[in-house]
């Protein structure tokens, strides 16, 4: 009996439960490193998804801004911009609620949400701002859009801001859209 112990080959108890807890160990950090880029793969998704609607909504305000007739500048306001689009439709540009965030909004449609801050600033001629007021409006030649998103999978804000100077400032009289 003691001669067939001796001639048997393998791994002790220890070996294997050595070996196991090894592998334990390294497929624990393996998981942990998966996990990890997965987490900031979707970060980066979320955050990639709210600058493009953000850069959306201030293309299509900047747009339709460039497009004001001579005196399609209603009222104005820090937060909204109120003005008669190319079809002749007053409309605006304002900051609003949407359950717990923030929005723009174009009218009573939703154009961006999850929002930080939404700040609209008139300059004259000059380049001097201009204290919103209903006196002022005929002196707005250009206007500065600033938007702030919420912050995205604690990453930050993002701030996106481009300046639009009207049709009517530039004298372009025949101009075609």
């Amino acid at each position: 009996m003691g001669k067939r112990l001796k001639n048997k080959t393998g791994f002790s108890l220890v070996e294997l439960i050595l070996a196991l807890l090894l592998g334990a160990i390294f497929i624990g950090f393996g998981a942990k490193l998966v996990t990890d880029n997965v987490d900031l793969y979707t970060g980066m998704a979320a955050r990639k998804a709210s600058l493009a609607d953000t850069r959306q909504a201030m293309d299509r305000m900047s747009y339709e801004l460039r497009l004001v007739q001579q005196n399609g500048i209603t009222a104005i306001t820090p937060t909204e911009i109120h003005f008669t689009d190319a079809q002749g439709q007053n409309t605006n540009f304002r900051l609003g609620t949407n359950g717990p965030d923030l929005s723009i909004y174009r009218g009573n449609n939703l154009i961006v949400d999850r929002v930080h801050s939404f700040v609209v600033n008139y300059y004259d001629a000059s380049g001097t701002e201009i204290i919103p007021a209903a006196n002022t409006i005929a002196d707005v030649k250009r206007i500065k859009l600033n938007i702030v998103t919420d912050e995205v999978n604690n990453e930050g804000n993002i701030a996106l801001s481009t300046v639009v100077i009207p049709r009517n400032v530039i004298g372009y009289n025949n101009y075609h859209y």
